[in-house]
This record gives structure tokens, sequence and C-alpha cells, in this order.
């Protein structure tokens, strides 16, 4: 900025000298009266002035041109640069329809991701629905399974029911049959009454009312096979359910007929997976985890001593077997200060006067199970139609369901009823034989039980709501 206004100074003063020396010497030439040109004088003064005006335009814009750059290149180059000015005003214009068109791409590509992250909501949220719906129906299963038992007793009804639902099948068949012929005669009849007389006609009538009236029963008789034959298809599933379960059944069945040979044959006192001794145990410091591992094996020394060499009480020796590393293993299991029920088993069959047992560790937390209250399972009890067996039966169906339910959450102690002796089961059953109405018994938790167990049960009959009947002493 100063050296501009420097710049116009100079040419200021410039233009003032040149001009100066200009008046000088037109005023000279003119006092002089010279010619030029073969001009007059005062011709020539004019001429001489002219010249000094341009020689002062000329030297002004040579010293503009020599010291602008801006100047020279606006003169020379300014078509060039409007040139270029109007070609990157279209190349602006270009860039600006590209960039509202790259805007409203944006502003289409942010929509289409709201929608998709809409979709998404919707689809995270039936997810989250279908996962719950998966949680119901495993806990309807689970249920199903534990109910297996409940039922198993309620097949042979099932059955004979499956097959007196056939028998009327086709028995309401064969009358629907009749009735279709029986319609077919009535209305081959009618042909024949409509030529007739009025009396006719009236007897007509009559016989329409009984048409309607049979095909109204055949409709009716027509959705009774329908639910019936649904019945029948809900039988067959659930008699195919049942067939897989005593296919189970047999097979444990074989297994411990297996055994019982076994035990008759060989003079079995050990058989397999026999627990020779059990205990809960809490290792607060990790050294002391193999001591209490070696006293649970001196423990299970006894208990083998006493089984297979009764008479053998002077010179106890070493009958359990196990590995070093299975009992290394046992005690990094149980060192981390948590309760653990640590059971010592038997490998295999053993008869009395065996010198070596092998065994191996089960060992599972001592975590809580069942609070004090729970119901573990129910069935239902008509008391006017079941004999005192077969309550009896029902009732160790019961306990049946309860140790399956029990085994699969985790309990590995032993189920009683109340104080565990028969003569208080028993006891029950007689007074719920004698109780002369229906119920529904119901097997109660007596107090917090623990996978070491025992699960102490009591026996209800609850009937609206209300306890009629307990086995508690």
């Amino acid at each position: 900025m100063t050296s501009g206004y420097v710049l116009i100074l100079a040419i200021l003063i410039l233009g003032g000298i040149i001009a100066t020396l200009g008046d000088r010497i037109g005023t000279k030439v003119g006092k002089a009266r010279l010619s030029l040109f073969n001009l007059r004088p005062r011709r020539t003064a004019t001429l001489v002035t002219i010249v000094t005006g341009s020689v002062i335009s000329a030297s002004t814009l040579g010293i503009l041109l020599a010291t602008s750059q801006q100047l020279r290149t606006g003169i020379f180059e300014l078509d060039s640069i409007q040139r270029k000015l109007q070609a990157s005003r279209s190349e602006i214009e270009q860039l600006n329809q590209q960039k509202n068109a790259t805007a409203q791409a944006l502003q289409n590509s942010r929509e289409q991701q709201t929608a998709v992250q809409r979709t998404l909501g919707v689809t995270i949220q039936n997810l989250n629905q279908a996962t719950q719906r998966r949680d119901r129906l495993a806990e309807r299963l689970r249920q199903t399974r534990g109910d297996l038992g409940t039922v198993q007793d309620e097949l042979s009804d099932v059955l004979a029911q499956g097959e007196e639902l056939r028998g009327e099948i086709n028995r309401i068949r064969q009358e629907q049959q009749d009735l279709l012929q029986q319609r077919d005669q009535v209305r081959a009849d009618l042909e024949q009454l409509r030529s007739g007389t009025a009396a006719l006609r009236e007897q007509l009538n009559d016989r329409d009312q009984q048409i309607s009236q049979r095909e109204t029963q055949i409709r009716s008789q027509d959705t009774i096979i329908k639910e019936r034959e649904d019945r029948l298809r809900e039988v067959e599933s659930l008699l195919g359910e049942r067939e897989a379960y005593l296919q189970d059944l047999e097979r444990a069945v074989v297994f411990l007929e297996n055994s019982y040979r076994d035990l008759r044959e060989g003079s079995v006192a050990i058989v397999r997976n026999q627990v020779l001794t059990a205990a809960v145990l809490q290792v607060r410091e990790p050294e002391a985890a193999l001591r209490a591992v070696d006293q649970l094996l001196r423990e299970a020394n006894r208990q083998a001593i006493q089984i297979t060499q009764p008479e053998n009480t002077e010179n106890p020796q070493q009958l359990v077997q196990i590995t070093i590393p299975e009992v290394d293993q046992l005690a990094s299991q149980i060192k981390d200060g948590r309760e653990y029920l640590v059971r010592i088993l038997a490998a295999g069959n053993y008869v009395v006067g065996e010198e070596e047992i092998r065994v191996f560790a089960d060992v599972v937390p001592n975590l809580l199970v069942y609070q004090e209250g729970d119901s573990v399972a129910s069935t239902s009890f008509d008391g006017t139609i079941l004999s005192e067996e077969l309550t009896q039966q029902r009732l160790e169906q019961l306990l049946s369901v309860v140790e399956l339910r029990s085994r699969r959450s985790g309990l590995a102690g032993a189920i009683e009823v109340e104080d565990g002796k028969l003569t208080t089961f028993l006891r029950f059953v007689s007074q719920l034989s004698q109780l002369g109405q229906d119920a529904e018994i119901r097997a109660i938790v007596l107090n917090a039980t623990y996978t070491a167990g025992p699960l102490k049960l009591r026996l209800v009959a609850i009937k609206d709501g209300r306890v009629i009947l307990s086995s508690q002493m």
C-alpha cells in the first residue's frame, strides 16, 4: 500500500516537472519564433506543447507499466484473463451443481440410513421377542419333560380311550352311511310324492323336515368325527412319545437286570458308581486341599474294607486305588475356597475279598437347589375311584418325577419324605386313600436344600387352594 502511494506521488511530481519543462520550452520556442516543419511559430509552439503532453502521458504510462506487474497483466492479458474468468465461472457453476447433487445424494443416504436404523431397531426388537418366546418354549419343554413321569400312569387310559375313540368313530361313520342312505331314500320318496295329493304334499313337508334334521345330525356327526380324529392324532402323537420313553425304560431295565445278574452270580459287594464316601468340603487354604483329599480317600478305603473284607479288622490294607494326577486334579478343583460336594465312587463291580478297588472322584459345587416352600412336582388325585394300592402307585410316580427333576437341577443327595421313614409315607397313603374326594397332591420342600442334600419333602393334598391333608406327623 505504501509503495502505491509513493508511486502516485512520484508520477504527480514527474508530471509537474515535465509540464513545467514543456511550458518553458513552448515559451522559449514562442519567443524565439522558431519554425519546425515549415509551420508558423504559433503552430510550432502548439506542436511543442502537444509533444510535451504526449511525453508526460508516455512517461507516466511507462513508469506505471515498469513498476506494476498487475497493470501490465491487466492491459496486455485482459482478454485472456476474462476468458479464463468465464471458464472458471462455468467450472464453479458445474461444481455448484455437483455440490447440490452430492448434497441431495447425502440427504438420500441419510434418509436411507435412518430407515435402515429403524428397520434394525424393529429387527432387534423382533429378535428379543423371539428370544423370549424361545426361553418360554424351553421352560415349557422342561416342564413337559418333567411331567412325563406324572402322566405315565395315564398312558393305559389314553390307549383305552384311543381304542374307544376308534370304535366310536367307526360306529359314527356307519351311522352316517345309514343316514345318507335314508336321505337318498327320502329324496326318492319325495320325487314320488310330488305327483300326489295335498295330503301327500303335507307328508312331503314332514319328510323335508326330517331330511333337514337328518342333515343337521349328519353335519354334527361330521364335526364330532373330525374332533375325534384330531383327538386320535393327539393320542397317537402322545403314544409315540410314550413309546420312546418306554424304550429308554427298557434299556434301563436291561442294565439293571444285568447288574442284578452280576450280583447274584458273582457275589458282588460293590457295584459300579456306588458311593463309598461323600463330604462337603470348603478349603480356605490351598495347601490344606491335599490333606482334605487324603482324609476323604482314607474314609473311602475304610468303607471298602468293611464291605469287601468285613472280617479283616486287625490288618487293614489299602484297597482304594486312584492315580496321582487324579488326586492332584481333585485338590486343584477344591482349593479356591468354595463349597464342593466331593464323592468317591467305585469304578466297577467288585466281589467280596477284592484286594484292589479302582475309584474316581465326582466334584460339584454345593449350590442352592431349592428354597424352603418350593413346589417340586404335583399330580391330580381322585379319591373316589382309586384304591389304596393305586394311590400308593400314584404317589410313587410323583416321587419319581421329583427325583427326575431334582437330579436334573443338580441334587446329588438323598430324597426323603418328612423324617424319611417308610411308615410316615404309608400312613399318608392310607389317609389319602380314605379321603373320598378329588384333590391335587404336591411335593413341597421343607427347608433350603443344597447339592449335597438331603431333599426333605412334605406331601400335601390341596383342594380349592386349601390344604386338606398333609404328611406332617
